[in-house]
């Protein structure tokens, strides 16, 4: 359904001319995926990326064990007091129609050899996927989830409000970071930004 009425929404500018980031791309993507080979996206997904690349963290919806307060946690703000979040006991993660858009999470060590693949273009993929992948389809700054900066990183931010977290790599320095916060709010993002660049500069 989430699909459909994406489909049949108006563009909000001319094709191949105009770049608005939305989740419903990605969510699409994911149907399409599960209609052409009859298998979930989170099958999908384990089977061609988490197992090859042995991102051995990799899991979906918030991490942490159900219904216990186990670190991590991801905190919301309630009655103007920061919380920690129990998984399972409220929302703790974006919508599950949205799983495709950002229901993943991993160890910060499973985050840096996803990055280093990328970063590597590694025999995983076929050159040119790879090209495809980081190039912007139609100029701008945005390619497949990334954007292409002018100092050569290419980054990427995300946030269930929960959690923040940004990465970034560089193929000319060989340098990959990422920050992340169990914040999600607008407030820890600059720190997250300041540390992301702290770290890419400490090599």
């Amino acid at each position: 359904m989430y699909a459909r009425t994406a489909l049949t929404s108006q563009p909000v500018g001319p094709k191949e001319r105009t770049f608005t980031y939305s989740n419903s791309g990605y969510v699409v993507a994911g149907a399409m995926l599960e209609a052409k080979l009859d298998k979930t996206w989170e099958d999908l997904i384990r089977a061609h990326v988490f197992q090859p690349l042995k991102l051995g963290s990799a899991g979906f919806g918030a991490p942490g064990e159900k219904g216990a307060l186990t670190q991590p946690a991801g905190h919301a703000r309630l009655s103007e007091k920061l919380t920690a979040m129990r998984v399972g006991e409220g929302p703790t993660d974006n919508p599950y129609v949205l799983g495709p858009a950002g229901r993943v999470h991993m160890s910060l060590d499973d985050v840096l050899a996803y990055l280093g693949t990328h970063r590597d273009e590694a025999a995983f993929l076929k050159p040119e996927s790879w090209h495809a992948l980081h190039t912007p389809p139609f100029g701008g700054d945005y390619a497949m989830g990334w954007m292409v900066r002018t100092d050569g990183n290419l980054w990427h931010n995300g946030s269930n409000t929960l959690w923040y977290a940004e990465v970034q790599f560089n193929r000319g320095s060989g340098i990959a970071a990422v920050a992340a916060t169990n914040d999600g709010l607008a407030a820890a993002t600059q720190g997250v930004g300041r540390t992301l660049l702290r770290a890419a500069r400490a090599v």
